[in-house]
């Protein structure tokens, strides 16, 4: 792998790790594409113009789906609909608990206790 000097801490490869397909004729790379300029303060600056768009892009990706993650969450730990009683994935997980100590004989309700308080 040759690193490079115009590249953050030398990290950016500039060959290919995957080797070209002489019979199709094409080329396969990994994460990165080597670059045929030579001019590595133009390469530096579009390289930080390039992170931007993907910051931009990963930023209005994550207020997209934010919502829907958290309605997701609330539908499966909310007691809203069911009173007071515990939320149906935690029930399962305590339950899942207490059976994995009978199976292996922990009769021992202060380490049944710890288990499920160590959330």
């Amino acid at each position: 792998m040759l690193r490079t000097a115009s590249s953050p801490d030398s990290l950016r490869s500039r060959t290919p790790m995957i080797t070209p397909d002489l019979e199709s004729g094409t080329k396969l790379w990994h994460l990165v594409k080597n670059h045929d300029h030579s001019d590595q303060r133009e390469g530096d600056r579009g390289s930080k113009m390039v992170s931007e768009i993907y910051l931009t892009r990963l930023l209005a990706t994550k207020g997209t789906l934010q919502k829907f993650v958290d309605d997701l969450f609330e539908t499966i730990f909310s007691t809203a609909h069911r009173g007071s009683a515990l939320p149906l994935a935690i029930k399962y997980m305590f339950d899942f608990l207490d059976e994995q100590a009978d199976k292996h004989s922990i009769t021992d309700y202060d380490v049944r206790h710890t288990w499920k308080s160590n959330w």
